[in-house]
Order: C-alpha cells, then structure tokens, then sequence
C-alpha cells in the first residue's frame, strides 16, 4: 500500500471512529449504572466499592466540564478512540501495516465498543490502560528498556486501580513474560510486577471487603460453555445484531483461530500470534474458570480488557487467505458489523436476556419524571418495584417530589444480591406501606428489560396492591406501567 494512501487510511478510520463515538452521544438518559458513577464521583477517590481511579476522573473531569449526559459520557469516547489508535499501533508493531488497518476497522465499528464507549463507566478507560501496558510491556521485552518497564508498572498499577478485570490481564501479562519471552526468572521482570503487586496494596482492604461482599451472592449467572461461545460473538456484534449473523460470526472467529494455530506450526508470525492468543485467552479463560469454581464474575462487559487481541487475530487471519475470496470475507464480515452497529444505533436488541448478561435497552425516564411532575398533589407519593428505574427517576426529579419508596415481598431475595432486601426508611415490605401516610400512590412497574413484562417482585407487589387499594389510571411509559391507587 502506498504510503500517502495509508497515511490517508488510517486517518479516515481513526477520525471516524471518533465521530462515531460522538454520534448521539448525550442522546439518551442516564440509566442505573451511571447514576452510580455520579454518585460514587462526588469523591475524589470514590466509594468503598468500585476501583476507585475512573471516578476521581470523572470527579475532576464534571468540574471542569459540568454534568450531563454528553459531558459525562465523553472520557468513554476519548479513551475509547485513544485505544483504537493503540490498536492500530499494536498491531502494526506486530503483523504489519494491513493487518493493524482491517483490526483498527472492527474495533471502530463494533458494536460492542460503541455500547462502552457511549457509556459513563470505567470500561472504556480500562481497555485504553490495558492496551497502554501491553505496549510498554511488548517495548520492554523487545528492549529492555527501564523506561518503559517503568511505564509497564505506573500504567499497570493505574489498571488495577480502574477496574477489578485488569487482574485477570495482569495473570496474562505475567503469563505472556515467564513462559513466552523470558528463559529464566528475569530480574526486571520479577521486580516489575512485584512493584504492581506492592502498588495495590493501600487500596487491598477495600477489594477484600468487596470479594468478600460478592461471594455470598450477586446477580450475575454462572457461565456455562456456552458463555465461551456467546463471548466471542458478542466482542464483535454486542447484543444488537440479528440472531443469523451471530452464527456466521461465530464461523469466522473458528476459522480465524484454525488459521492462527496453522500459522504458529509453521513458525509464521508465531511472536505475534502467540502474544495475542496470550492477551486474549488468559482472561477470557481465568474469568470463567474463577467463575465456575469461585463465584462468578463473569460478564462480557469486564472481557472488554481482550477484545483488541480477537481483533487482531480476525484481520491477521483474514488477510491470510489468498485472491478474491479473501475480499469477499472481509467484506461480508466489515458488513455484519455494520448491521450491527446500525441496530445499536437504533436501539434494537435481538439477543435472549440471558446471552446478554446485564445489557438492556436505553429506555427514556425523563418522559416519566416530566409527567409526573404535572400530576403530583400533596400527600402523594411514588413507588418503585424494581431498582432500574429508581436512581436515574430520582436524579431527574431532583429532590422535588414527594416521598419515593421502594416495596418488596419479604418472602423473596434481592436479585441483585442473591439474599434478602435490607430493610430502611425508604425500602419497605409490602405490608409496611399501610404505615405511610398518603392520599395517592403512584406506583411504577416494570422490570431490568423495560419490555413491558414484570419481574416477580413488581408482580408479587401489584398483586397486593390491586387486592388492598382501588386502581384509578394505568398507563405505559416506554416498557413501564405506570398505575394510581387511592385508598
């Protein structure tokens, strides 16, 4: 390729991925995760939850720039456009100048990067960390350079301050050192992660106490090998894709990994294959590994850490194959992702709830909030029976409405947790709201997916609410159903 022509190339990628991930960036509202983040950023270091290092960010980042929707998605965007490029310059480093073009192109285009990259979370930051080390970590070896193991350590120790999935990619870089790139225990290489290690100690006790949380239970499923297969298609496609084009992704990726061990055997490219199989595998494998046999984590959204190394491994493999029909695959695949991208884009959602895992719709709340805020009479009050709505209602109302509670059937657990709902001055069973002094309740149902459905909770409450009060209106708002009871 001529050079002005991939000068021009990359340019055109890389500038459009970036207006790609501005595109609609503050279109829709702010749903439940990312009133967390709002919440855990009014610290500097945040809450004893989360890796605390995005939100120091966005706590600094909302000063500057104030808070809303597009303000606060936009680091998302940068970091996620900045690890486009390191895709690109990994790439190149490792398979060449076409091969870092066609994996710096599905990176732009999947819809699985522009889900986080359009999200206010640390995920976006994580993948540009995680890419950054493995960078520094690549020149160190090669070099041997104290700069850049230097860098190796901030940048990894940044990672693991960012989000709790980068210890499954620091296994995978310790990996990568011992057994692919160093014959004996390197003394760089021993201190180095040593220096990660000892840099996380400070914020261990707050990860203890989050383990340790988490164990006793917690929403997300227990893989099967099944979630081995759903992965690889949905770090490409994400959850918005006709059903069809997961099967035909799934075709390529096989393909694709026949094509890299192929290559491996022949001693062809095997540095750079090997790297990537590293990179990619180790977490994917150690997350569900812990999962099935700790308790599970195991969520695509946190694998977004060995997404770049799929990508790399796809291009390389599809410019393996010879003449035409290398064009012609590479085209109907750049093409499923753009099907994809135009169904995230459109807000459609093709895959079962549970293939998924904790991605739904971007319903609107504001809608909800303004039409309430025309109806509400003294001594009325709000009532929510499932928590996805709940924050972002509060965040747009402001604190001017009145009373909002949350009721629950004690006989069930917290789905979220896996063990029964703590009880407070604003989450009440069912048989305490008897004990509320109102006049009216307006009582919003709904469930995670907002299809219109209830989950068992919101079921369980509206059954006891249409037995112990008179329904006066119910409508539907966007997958929610919005009902008024009156003694």
């Amino acid at each position: 390729m001529h050079a002005d022509n991939t000068k021009k190339t990359i340019l055109l990628i890389l500038t459009g991925s970036f207006l790609l991930r501005l595109y609609n960036l503050g279109y829709h509202d702010f749903w439940y995760d990312e009133i967390y983040t709002i919440i855990q950023s009014r610290s500097v270091i945040g809450y004893a939850w989360n890796a605390p290092l995005y939100y120091s960010v966005v706590h600094y980042w909302t000063k500057l720039f104030g808070l809303s929707e597009f303000s606060l998605r936009l680091p998302s965007s940068i970091f996620s456009s900045l690890s486009v490029v390191l895709a690109f310059l990994l790439g190149k480093k490792l398979f060449g100048i076409k091969s870092a073009i066609l994996a710096s192109l599905i990176m732009s285009v999947s819809s699985y990067q522009l889900w986080y990259a359009q999200e206010a979370r640390d995920y976006s930051m994580l993948l540009f960390l995680s890419l950054l080390a493995v960078w520094f970590l690549y020149k160190a070896i090669k070099e041997d350079s104290l700069g850049s193991w230097v860098c190796f350590i901030l940048i990894s120790t940044a990672g693991l301050y960012t989000n709790y999935f980068y210890i499954f990619l620091f296994i995978a870089h310790l990996v990568y050192a011992l057994f692919f790139r160093v014959k004996r225990l390197d003394f760089k290489v021993t201190v180095s992660f040593l220096f990660i290690i000892l840099g996380f100690i400070p914020y261990l006790s707050r990860f203890l106490y989050k383990y340790f949380f988490v164990s006793q239970g917690f929403w997300i499923p227990k893989p099967t090998y099944k979630s081995l297969i759903v992965t690889l298609q949905n770090l490409c496609l994400g959850s918005t894709a006709p059903q069809f084009l997961y099967t035909l992704c799934l075709i390529v990726i096989v393909a694709a990994f026949g094509v890299v061990l192929w290559n491996i055997y022949r001693n062809k490219s095997r540095e750079g294959l090997l790297l990537c199989l590293t990179l990619f595998l180790v977490p994917v494998l150690g997350a569900f590994l812990f999962s099935r046999f700790v308790f599970s984590v195991y969520i695509d959204r946190g694998l977004i850490i060995a997404s770049p190394y799929l990508y790399l491994i796809i291009a390389y493999s599809l410019l393996n194959l010879k003449g035409k029909i290398r064009l012609l695959i590479i085209v109907i695949f750049l093409f499923m992702l753009a099907i994809s991208l135009y169904g995230y884009f459109n807000n459609l959602m093709f895959l079962s709830s549970k293939d998924r895992c904790g991605l739904h719709p971007k319903t609107p709340v504001k809608p909800l909030v303004v039409f309430l805020r025309t109806k509400i009479k003294d001594q009325d009050i709000v009532i929510f029976t499932n928590e996805s709505v709940m924050p972002p209602f509060n965040f747009y109302a402001k604190d001017r409405f009145v009373p909002v509670y949350f009721l629950f059937d004690p006989s069930l657990n917290d789905e979220k947790w896996q063990r029964p709902y703590q009880v407070s001055q604003f989450f009440l069973p069912i048989q305490k709201l008897k004990t509320v002094p109102f006049k009216r309740a307006w009582v919003i149902y709904t469930n995670w997916a907002k299809d219109g459905s209830l989950d068992e909770n919101s079921q369980r409450v509206k059954n006891w609410m249409d037995l112990n009060l008179k329904e006066e209106l119910k409508m539907e708002f966007d997958g929610s159903w919005l009902h008024r009871y009156s003694y």
